[in-house]
Parts: structure tokens; C-alpha cells; sequence
């Protein structure tokens, strides 16, 4: 995207969770905007990261104030699903309360300074839960997940704008649909269905394969938190959650494994057609997963360059 007032120009962004999946796009993105990043993780890179367990209150504070960054990108969390459910005390403690410790950084290095740190977390769409239906999910829909991942980030999302709007540090949420590309983790459906066109492998699906999902690519979300960050202070920006995802109908899963396979055969590999389980425990028959983001649109121009055959050749070519 285009930045005409180079707002980005020299500007620190601090990252929690740099080193993940996101936060390595938020990077290289970042990087061509011209913004210094900072990227910080509890496994950080040995040249160019910093160490940080957003769970030491300490730690964050210390670390936050030393960067003196312009803006907090926090994307730190436990973000697996099933993880959570394994361990849903340590959810909390990093999703939750690592969250709050980020507040109370950004809160101290606002009050020491003339102008505020803008700050970003990282929600998701499950906080929506289950919605009967096939419409697009806005904003405002109810958030009624209650397995510990979704019930952690809505926590995360409410409590940092809450905290944000009190103690005025300009805070703004992202919630983003499924993101796929290169180095995203192999056992997302994007990635393992592009791993076993490559090999001439059959993907086994989960599901009967009708579930519908929204996908987008990484970069595109990267482009959309670091648009939150330059537009946080905004009058209709300030204080809210946004939703990003792509403006089309999704996909079945088995339609974008097809998807996957075309693109592959394209490219000269040997994609062979998934097998599906229809009775093994995952995707329920006919789940719809579609978030409306003309919110994110309207207010800050976000919209996402990349369509899903540009998206899966590049994941593609980083996987050969």
C-alpha cells in the first residue's frame, strides 16, 4: 500500500511475538515502509532480536520504555488452538495478562513523553464463536466463543481498548481471518496442502470439506496492523477492534484445497485430489467462517493486494 505522507519513515514499531509467523511478515513489510522495527520474543533471533516474556510485568515495562518505540504491535500469545485447551492457564497468563502488562507499558511510556504510543493487539476472529447463518460477521456481532483460545483474546481484545480509553493510549484491536504463506506452520490447511501437492501426496481432510473459511495472505496482514498502527489516534479509529479479511464469498475448505492443487499443477508439480474423513473429529458440515472488514476499508484504505492464486504461487515457491 501506498503511504503518501511517509508516516512511516523512520518511525520505531515495537513488536512482541517478532519472531513468529505474523510478526516476521510485520518485518519485511514494515522494513520497504521504512519503519525501524523492533521485534522482541521469548525466543529471540541471536542477531537481531531481544528477549521478552510479556508475562514479566518488569520485563515489558523495562524493555518498552528502553525502545522508546512509536508504536506496539502486540502479537505475543499462545495461538494455537488446541494449545490452549492443553495448557488453558498458560493461555491466560500470556494471552491476558501479558496483554495487560503491555497496557501498563505503554501507559508508563505515554505518561513520561508529550505524545502517545499508538498500540495494536492482536485478536482473532474466533472471538466471534459460532453464528448461525451465511452472512459476513461485522464488528458489532456478538463475541460468544467460550473454548480458552477465543475466550483469551476476547479478554485481550476488551481489556486493552477498555485500558486504552481510560488512561488514553490510542489502542485499536485486529481481528483477522485465516493467514497463509511462507512460513506459516506446516499443519495449517494452506501450507500442508501446498507440502503434499509437492510431494504428490493426497492431503487427508478432516470434515467432510464444506466448511467455509475466509483466507488471507500474509502480507495483507501485516499491511493491516501496520495501517492500525499509523491510524490509532484517529477519531474513528481510536478505541475500536477491526476486522480484516478478504472481500469475497469463502471458499469451501475442499474448494481451496482445489484451489492449492491448480495453482500446483500451474507450476508443474503433481497434486493429487484430497481424501476426505468425514467422520474423524474436525471441521463441523457446513461451518461458516466470514468476517466483513469494510470497517478497516472505510476508515484507513486497507485493502488486501494479494489474490489467493498470487498468494498460494509465492507459498509454493518458498516450500520447493
Amino acid at each position: 500500500m501506498k503511504d503518501p505522507d511517509n508516516w512511516f519513515d523512520g518511525r520505531r514499531i515495537l513488536l512482541t511475538g517478532g519472531f513468529g509467523f505474523l510478526g516476521q511478515a510485520i518485518q519485511r513489510v514494515g522494513e520497504t515502509r521504512g519503519a525501524r522495527i523492533i521485534p522482541t520474543d521469548v525466543t529471540a533471533h541471536p542477531v537481531s532480536g531481544e528477549y521478552l516474556d510479556v508475562r514479566s510485568a518488569e520485563s515489558t515495562v523495562g524493555t518498552i520504555l528502553d525502545h522508546q518505540p512509536d508504536a506496539i504491535i502486540h502479537l505475543a500469545g499462545v495461538s494455537h488452538i488446541n494449545e490452549a485447551e492443553a495448557e488453558p492457564f498458560r493461555a491466560v497468563d500470556v494471552n491476558v495478562l501479558g496483554t495487560i502488562n503491555v497496557m501498563r507499558a505503554a501507559v508508563k511510556l505515554t505518561q513520561s513523553r508529550l505524545y502517545p504510543v499508538h498500540v495494536v493487539i492482536a485478536s482473532s476472529n474466533h472471538v466471534y464463536g459460532s453464528h448461525p447463518g451465511m452472512s459476513a460477521r461485522t464488528e458489532e456481532a456478538p463475541l460468544n466463543q467460550m473454548d480458552c483460545y477465543g475466550a483469551s483474546k476476547h479478554c485481550a481484545d476488551v481489556l486493552a481498548r477498555s485500558l486504552g480509553l481510560a488512561l488514553h493510549v490510542p489502542t485499536v484491536a485486529l481481528r483477522h481471518v485465516n493467514a497463509y504463506g511462507p512460513g506459516g506452520h506446516p499443519s495449517h490447511i494452506t501450507s500442508a496442502a501446498c507440502l503434499a501437492a509437492i510431494r504428490g501426496e493426497p492431503l487427508v481432510l478432516r470434515g467432510d470439506g464444506t466448511a467455509r473459511k475466509d483466507y488471507l495472505y500474509v502480507d495483507d496482514v501485516a499491511e493491516a496492523y501496520l495501517t492500525l498502527a499509523k491510524h490509532a489516534c484517529d477519531l474513528h479509529v481510536i478505541g475500536r477492534a477491526f476486522n480484516a479479511a478478504p472481500d469475497i464469498v469463502p471458499p469451501t475448505v475442499a474448494h481451496w484445497v482445489d484451489t492449492v492443487n491448480r495453482v500446483a499443477h500451474e507450476k508443474g508439480f503433481r497434486p493429487r485430489p484430497p481424501i476426505m474423513q468425514p467422520k474423524g473429529k474436525g471441521e463441523q458440515s457446513g461451518y461458516y467462517e466470514h468476517l466483513n472488514a469494510s470497517e478497516l476499508r472505510k476508515w484507513t484504505g486497507w485493502y488486501p493486494q494479494t489474490n489467493p492464486s498470487q498468494g498460494i504461487g509465492r507459498l509454493l515457491d518458498s516450500l520447493e
